[in-house]
C-alpha cells in the first residue's frame, strides 16, 4: 500500500510540474527575449531592429524584413502610437511583457498607411464596478478600432514590413522611421 501511495505521489508530481512549464515558460522565455532583443532602447520610444535582433525576437522574419517595434511602458498613462508606413503589405501587432497578443491589423484592414493608435491599461473589474462614468470613456465607440486597452503595464507594439529584395530595406527605413511611439499630452 505504501508503495502505491509513493507511485500515485511522484505522478502527481510530475503532472503538476509538466503543467506548470507548459503554462508559465513560454511566458517567461518571450520575456527573455523581450529583453534581449530592446536591451539599452527606452521606453515609450519607437525604433527599428537591427537584422541580427529581429531574427532573435522573431525566428519567422528573414534578415531582409524591417521590423519596427515601440517598447512601451503604460506605467505613466496612455500611449500614442503614430504610425508612417509604406504602401505595401505590413503587418503590425501589440503584445504584453508576457507574450500576449491584445491587437492586431494589416494594410489593408487599416484602410491608410498613417494612422493614430491610443494604448491605455484596462480597468480593473474593481474599477469598472466604482466607475459613475467617465467623461473620457464618451465618444469610445465610434473609435473602438483606433483604441486599445491591455491588462499589462508593459509591452511591444510591432510593425512587420516583409521584403523580398534587399534594396528595399533602406527606403522602406526611411518611411516608418518617422513613426513614433510616446506617451499622450494631457488636454
Amino acid at each position: 500500500m505504501a508503495r502505491l501511495f509513493w507511485i500515485l505521489t511522484v505522478s502527481m508530481i510530475i503532472v503538476a510540474v509538466h503543467i506548470s512549464y507548459v503554462l508559465f515558460a513560454p511566458a517567461l522565455l518571450f520575456q527573455q527575449k523581450l529583453y534581449q532583443a530592446t536591451e539599452g532602447r527606452p521606453d515609450n520610444s519607437f525604433f527599428i531592429l537591427a537584422p541580427e535582433k529581429q531574427a532573435q525576437l522573431f525566428p519567422a522574419a528573414t534578415v531582409l524584413d524591417v521590423v519596427g517595434v515601440c517598447k512601451y511602458d503604460l506605467g505613466a498613462g496612455q500611449l500614442v502610437l503614430s504610425a508612417t508606413l509604406p504602401k505595401t503589405y505590413w503587418t503590425m501587432a501589440i503584445y504584453t511583457q508576457s507574450g500576449k497578443q491584445v491587437y492586431a491589423l494589416d494594410d489593408v484592414q487599416a484602410g491608410s498607411s498613417a494612422f493614430t493608435i491610443e494604448l491605455s491599461r484596462a480597468k480593473s473589474f474593481l474599477e469598472q464596478i466604482m466607475s459613475t462614468g467617465d467623461p473620457d470613456d464618451a465618444g469610445q465607440i465610434e473609435n473602438l478600432g483606433w483604441r486599445v486597452e491591455t491588462t499589462e503595464r508593459r509591452g511591444l507594439a510591432i510593425v512587420w514590413i516583409p521584403l523580398s529584395d534587399e534594396l528595399m530595406r533602406k527606403p522602406i527605413e526611411a518611411i516608418i522611421k518617422d513613426s513614433r511611439c510616446e506617451p499622450k499630452l494631457a488636454g
